[in-house]
């Protein structure tokens, strides 16, 4: 006997189809249906064909749109990776030019340096750095003299007036006990203390 339900829920209705609920009250063996499904093609209005134009460019665009945003992101990462890069390559090679030039300077160190061209890069190069030398000066009067000096600063003030990097130089004086200027081609010999 079939009794009436007039509300059942999903997991009734599977547990009646693992048991042919239907097939025992309706006495009949349902064969598995296999008959081959067509695709119809489907006529639409020109209104609908606008429409559906208009459904697919709004989503081609916003695919395109996406990309581009993909594109950007990634054109961002790649520079940010490339700007590290560089950094990092610069701050090594800073690092590097220090490292040679203070070896340069302590290859000098304790040896009286007498060639013009040398002497002139040994300025250049102790600019900014507190370093500290003696040198033997002649003067405007050619008088000699040996005198230790520190804190070499190169101006623009020496080059406005003509003289290149190095020609002329101002550094603290031990003799006279102040910032004196120099003249590069006044020296005529230099030793890093």
């Amino acid at each position: 006997m079939i009794s009436l339900e007039f509300c059942w829920r999903e997991p009734q209705a599977k547990q009646w189809e693992r048991e042919n609920y239907r097939e025992s009250y309706l006495n009949h063996q349902f064969s598995k249906l296999d008959e081959p499904t067509k695709s119809v093609p489907l006529k639409l209005t020109k209104k609908e064909r606008e429409e559906e134009r208009k459904i697919l460019d709004n989503k081609n665009f916003k695919l395109e749109e996406q990309k581009r945003k993909d594109r950007k992101i990634k054109k961002r990462a790649l520079d940010e990776q490339r700007n590290l890069s560089e950094i990092s390559r610069i701050k090594i090679e800073k690092k590097k030019r220090i490292e040679f030039e203070e070896r340069k300077i302590q290859k000098i160190k304790n040896i009286r340096i007498t060639d013009k061209s040398r002497i002139k890069e040994i300025i250049i190069n102790a600019y900014g750095k507190n370093k500290r030398f003696e040198i033997e000066y002649e003067n405007v009067n050619d008088e000699f003299s040996r005198r230790t000096i520190s804190d070499i600063q190169i101006t623009d003030e020496f080059i406005s007036y003509g003289y290149s990097i190095g020609e002329h130089f101002t550094a603290t004086c031990s003799k006279r006990g102040e910032e004196t200027p120099f003249k590069t081609e006044r020296i005529k010999s230099i030793k890093l203390l």
